[in-house]
């Protein structure tokens, strides 16, 4: 509101009236900048409602809008989208503070040489539970080594595409560990999927052979089953290394826009860096013992995978009929000491005595974190398949005073965060899209170099890309951020992405239909 009335004092039988302002009003709006003229320039007063602002955030405005001001007087024919309300303190405070995460891991190894490693220092170590069966490092090495050398013989070389149908079992694992330590990298499919779906992305990733367990499959590409005909079985020793910490670790397909699911192509660096933020930040040791929770079709498979096996500890494997059973599967988590799941599914889980609940790929809610730490540690991780599976991470110390709303939190070790509007870099408590920086940056979106180059841009604020992941968030104050949901029409269920763009695509090729709309209506959480 700007006063720009004339001012007058009223006098009236030799009284002088004048305006009396009390400290303490009743605020007619949410908030209100009201602006009058002086004999030197302006005054200008705030007037907000403290049931949804607080002091610091209405101070914050305050000095934003004075930043405002002096750039436009500065550049008076700027487009606003140009103009910026953050001073150089603040923009310090977001670019090199909040990002101060710099932290050593083994930049130059690969995982192949860091899970070699790890054999011959726990060889005899359980690292993986199925059941009643277990297997050692020093067994699911060898088996590894067995696999590795037939895909060998099939041509596979460093990003190579080796597809995995496979249900959750040791062969499962087995046949992941077989393909990085061959040299390629492994593409995960569902076997559960929609046959045209998983025709779709062997057409896309050309594969140089599949792995199946348990799964039927018609192709023409070299199958090796791991079931019981172990033709693949042989020579068992460790392959000559052949990889770069630059080379294809995986390649995962996320929903797409377009109908058809894309490719994000993952490299060996941002697992290693991976390994040591769980060894170093989470203090993960070879006597943990890690739920393996989620489909290896979704990144949050190499979190569990990544978290036990290449630190020496216990991964446990749940069968792939109990996953809907949540009593039985309160209980087999029970005998681990750390598991990564969905909010809304730990929910509904009863677990205790866990070292450390772990939520991800959704928004978490004050009573998941309070149920948590009634027995437990709580860490929230927020992270797109694009980054490397996590880019920030919450834990929550301080069990008097959970926040309504839970944050993502704080960039974890080697990654960085920008909020931007357009390219406007957001100050504190300005929402704006979240951005990633820092290793462990996907190559890119395979076959899809134009989506690659919208999507992994230069970073404006330091060396090499950034990754723009379509997310709304804002810095707090301790430099914490804050999750507003999307910019588009992604959407998360159960921690599954899901682009709405892609069902409209399949429902506009039914017979009938002329056009759709998918909305999403929430229900119960």
């Amino acid at each position: 509101v700007l006063q720009n009335n004339e001012q007058a004092n009223l006098e009236m039988n030799g009284l002088t009236m004048t305006s009396l302002d009390s400290e303490h009003t009743i605020a007619k709006f949410d908030l209100t900048l009201s602006i009058g003229e002086m004999e030197d320039g302006y005054a200008m007063n705030w007037q907000y409602c403290t049931d949804l602002f607080e002091l610091e955030s209405v101070k914050r405005m305050m000095k934003h809008f004075s930043c405002l001001v002096d750039e436009l007087t500065a550049n008076p024919g700027a487009k606003i989208s140009e103009l910026s309300v953050v001073d150089e303190e603040e923009k310090r405070l977001v670019i090199e503070t909040f990002n101060d995460t710099a932290m050593e891991y083994p930049r130059g190894k690969t995982v192949v040489e860091l899970f070699e490693e790890q054999v011959g220092q726990t060889p005899d170590n359980i690292a993986v539970v199925f059941e009643d069966a277990t297997m050692s490092y020093a067994m699911l090495n060898e088996k590894a080594n067995q696999l590795a050398y037939k895909l060998r013989e099939l041509g596979v070389k460093p990003d190579d595409y080796v597809a995995i149908l496979a249900e959750r079992s040791m062969e499962m694992i087995i046949g992941i560990y077989g393909v990085i330590k061959a040299g390629g990298a492994y593409v995960p499919i569902d076997p559960g999927y929609p046959q045209d779906r998983i025709d779709y992305m062997l057409s896309d990733c050309k594969p140089k052979a599949v792995v199946t367990y348990n799964t039927e499959l018609q192709t023409e590409i070299p199958i090796i089953e791991l079931g019981e005909s172990k033709t693949w079985e042989g020579v068992s020793t460790n392959p000559v290394h052949m990889n770069k910490p630059s080379d294809l670790l995986y390649l995962i397909y996320t929903s797409g826009t377009t109908g058809k699911p894309k490719g994000v192509m993952i490299e060996n660096a941002g697992v290693s860096n991976l390994r040591s933020y769980f060894m170093d930040s989470l203090k993960v040791t070879s006597k943990d013992r890690i739920l393996q929770f989620s489909n290896i079709a979704f990144d949050g498979s190499v979190w569990d995978m990544t978290m036990a096996l290449l630190t020496g500890a216990t991964l446990y494997v749940i069968h792939p009929d109990k996953l809907s059973d949540s009593e039985y599967l309160g209980d087999f988590a029970g005998e681990t000491t750390i598991m990564a799941v969905p909010p809304q599914f730990y929910a509904q889980m009863n677990t205790a005595g866990q070292r450390l609940i772990i939520t991800a790929g959704s928004e978490s809610s004050k009573d998941v974190v309070s149920k948590a730490i009634e027995s437990s540690g709580y860490l929230n991780s927020y992270g797109p398949t694009e980054v490397t599976v996590c880019a920030t991470h919450w834990l929550c110390e301080d069990t008097n005073s959970i926040p309504d709303k839970i944050p993502v939190g704080k960039p974890i070790p080697n990654k960085k965060v920008f909020i931007l509007n357009g390219s406007t870099l957001c100050g504190i408590g300005i929402p704006g899209e979240l951005c990633v920086a820092g290793d462990g940056l996907a190559r890119g979106y395979l076959n899809q170099p134009e989506l690659t180059a919208e999507k992994f841009v230069e970073n404006p604020f330091g060396e090499g890309r950034m990754y723009r992941t379509g997310d709304l968030a804002r810095w707090l104050p301790d430099g914490n951020i804050e999750y507003m949901g999307r910019i588009d029409e992604q959407v998360k269920i159960r921690g599954f992405r899901v682009e709405l763009g892609e069902i409209e695509s399949v429902l506009r090729k039914q017979p009938g239909v002329k056009d759709a709309a998918v909305a999403v209506k929430e229900k119960n959480g």
